[in-house]
């Protein structure tokens, strides 16, 4: 009897097992009739064998949060153009997809003017969803405010699964599954100040992120995709030494303090190093130069012969290489009629007025390219914005030595997945079963152990990282959810 009894508990773990995976599409139901075709019964080792390598099993079939939200529900309304993160620059979206641009459209013909007479990053024929809060995957809800969908992140380690086959980086990934890669706010100055003190509990915080370009086209499309298009956290440029995300100088009281400034200024001159002129603009910006200092030099050497008399600036006008046959012809008429005295006496004034427009040229010509564009108001070399902003009140910030708490967090919650999925089977008669478990803890632990920790924390709900220290400003954050950003209207360095 004991032996029936374990039989049957054995085959209902089977069942429950084949029921998940058809559930999650890790088979299909049609493998299951065949099976009970044969007798009027099945065997879950002829649908899952040893033989079938490492399982793509969902990593929502052994749940580690209390996540119940589906993806169906959340994915309602999924613009079928492609979101903020499909089509991008000019490229039209994958219908039913996020990320990636379909191809045959691209080029800025294809993308949105906007108000300010910039391009958006996306296609024209990109369509707003207004619904973007149930475009995640599991993520938090959407709050409007002021016209503006502010997004709350929640734990989704349960529910998110990676789709490697729409984003390259892990961290794309799990934004979007939170809906944190929706568009910032931009608020005028004086309503900034306020929102400065709301931020971080009533303590206020502030922070600035400068980012360069060798033209303003290319920067100014850079400000188009933080305000509308791609959310830029890979820190594949920069690096991510605290974890992916994006990078700000910040303070916790509110102040923008002039080590903020100075670091940000600092970043700026790494980028116009980076950046520095092409030899188009170089070559153009010298011939405007030598040009100028050219008229200066002609111009002030006409000033000083205006008080001789018209056949002295003649002479004068020869010795400086004028072609003029008519006037050379006068010249040395000129010449013949005065004594060697009176012309060396009239030479020696030419060299003297010579020697001062030569000077006045030099100052020109000898001007440092960048200083020479400055005075001239030219753009010239890499470009800069600074944008400065802070966060909503509702922000969620982690500090950066809590996070390893995240992991063993989820590591442990891993493991009593484990346990509870494996506790009452026979390690003889569901070895299989046991197998297959242990597979897929081994594929979870490992995900979680090389984990960024700017995933890890947006992956459990945090807007922000709080590294508490570096650079020059003394503390750097790593902002994650792009939402909770309200950004003071545009400044141009």
């Amino acid at each position: 009897a004991q032996v029936e009894q374990t039989k049957a508990s054995t085959e209902y773990q089977k069942a429950q097992t084949v029921q998940i995976y058809v559930q999650n599409n890790v088979i299909d139901p049609s493998e299951v009739r065949k099976t009970l075709a044969k007798d009027g019964d099945f065997e879950i080792d002829e649908i899952i064998t040893e033989d079938d390598g490492e399982l793509e099993i969902p990593d929502d079939t052994f749940d580690l949060g209390d996540n119940e939200h589906t993806a169906e529900e959340n994915n309602a309304d999924v613009n079928l153009d492609g979101g903020p993160g499909s089509g991008n620059w000019g490229h039209s979206g994958r219908k039913g997809k996020r990320g990636g641009s379909a191809k045959g459209t691209g080029g800025i013909e294809n993308r949105l003017a906007t108000p300010s007479g910039g391009y958006t990053s996306y296609s024209q024929a990109y369509k707003e969803n207004e619904t973007r809060s149930k475009m995640t995957a599991g993520g938090g809800g959407g709050r409007s405010e002021q016209g503006h969908t502010v997004v709350d992140g929640k734990d989704i380690s349960g529910s998110w699964q990676r789709r490697e086959d729409q984003f390259d980086f892990e961290i794309d990934d799990i934004l979007d599954a939170q809906g944190f890669n929706g568009k910032p706010r931009v608020v005028s100055a004086e309503e900034f100040d306020a929102c400065v003190k709301a931020a971080n509990n009533g303590e206020g915080f502030i922070a600035q992120r400068t980012y360069s370009a060798p033209d303003k086209e290319t920067l100014d499309a850079y400000r188009e995709q933080l305000y509308e298009g791609d959310f830029y956290v890979d820190c594949s440029v920069g690096g991510a030494h605290w974890g992916q995300g994006m990078y700000c100088c910040s303070d916790f009281t509110g102040k923008l303090s002039e080590e903020i400034k100075s670091e940000t200024e600092e970043y700026v001159n790494f980028g116009k190093m980076r950046y520095g002129p092409s030899s188009k603009q170089t070559m153009e910006l010298v011939e405007l130069r030598d040009k100028e200092a050219e008229s200066v030099y002609n111009k002030a050497f006409e000033r000083q012969i205006s008080s001789l008399s018209s056949d002295e600036q003649n002479v004068m006008k020869r010795w400086l290489g004028s072609e003029d046959d008519q006037l050379r012809k006068k010249a040395r008429e000129y010449l013949k009629s005065v004594g060697e005295d009176e012309e060396q006496a009239l030479y020696d004034k030419f060299k003297s007025f010579r020697d001062v427009a030569i000077d006045e040229k030099h100052k020109i010509a000898y001007m440092e390219l960048e200083d020479y564009a400055k005075a001239k108001n030219i753009e010239y070399g890499a470009r800069s914005y600074v944008e400065t902003f802070t966060l909503d009140p509702s922000a969620n910030i982690i500090q950066h030595s809590e996070v390893s708490k995240l992991r063993n967090k989820a590591e442990k919650n891993v493991e009593k997945w484990f346990e509870e999925k494996i506790n009452g089977l026979d390690e003889i008669f569901d070895y299989k079963e046991i197998k297959d478990y242990k597979k897929m803890r081994a594929k979870r632990l490992n995900q979680i152990r090389i984990m960024n920790n700017g995933s890890l924390a947006a992956m459990y709900g945090y807007d922000a990282i709080n590294v508490g220290g570096g650079g020059r400003s003394g503390n750097y954050t790593v902002i994650l959810n792009r939402t909770k950003m309200i950004i003071k209207e545009p400044e141009v360095i």
